[in-house]
């Protein structure tokens, strides 16, 4: 199970790991469903833990693998950029 699935580095290890392990072996989640999916695929949003648990009990995923870091990374990143056009020097927030 991947999550995080519809992003940039989610889309290309979802590619990979079908090819790998088949359509069928895959599920990619993510908080909507792309419009070319060919792997099964379910709405999730990380966040929501009750179907987090659904969803690794359907499936019985025994691999997880979540790529929410990196979009919390990228945004702080993101973040940080715009606070220091916004005011003129960096920011950080630890």
């Amino acid at each position: 199970m991947i999550t995080g699935a519809n992003g940039q580095i989610g889309t290309v290890l979802t590619e990979s790991l079908q090819e790998i392990y088949g359509n069928e072996n895959v599920i990619a989640t993510d908080l909507r469903k792309p419009e070319n999916e060919n792997s099964v695929f379910e709405e999730l949003n990380v966040l929501d833990g009750e179907r987090m648990q659904e969803l690794i009990s359907k499936h019985k995923s025994p691999r997880f693998i979540t790529l929410l870091l990196f979009s919390l990374q990228r945004r702080g990143e993101q973040d940080q950029e715009e606070r220091k056009i916004q005011y003129g020097w960096p920011f950080q927030c630890a």
